[in-house]
């Protein structure tokens, strides 16, 4: 059995590379967007 800890690690883990895959897949689709795009840019941009 694996101890509470290596479980959360690995859940962890694999959000973050899912998050990665996810924005680079939506980041293609989009086109070029900054690498770190945030709401208040956004606002401003508009």
């Amino acid at each position: 059995m694996k101890s509470p800890l290596a479980t959360v690690q690995s859940f962890v883990a694999n959000l973050l590379l899912r998050s990665l895959f996810v924005g680079r897949l939506v980041g293609s689709l989009r086109g070029p967007t900054p690498h770190h795009p945030e709401p208040t840019a956004d606002r401003f941009r508009a």
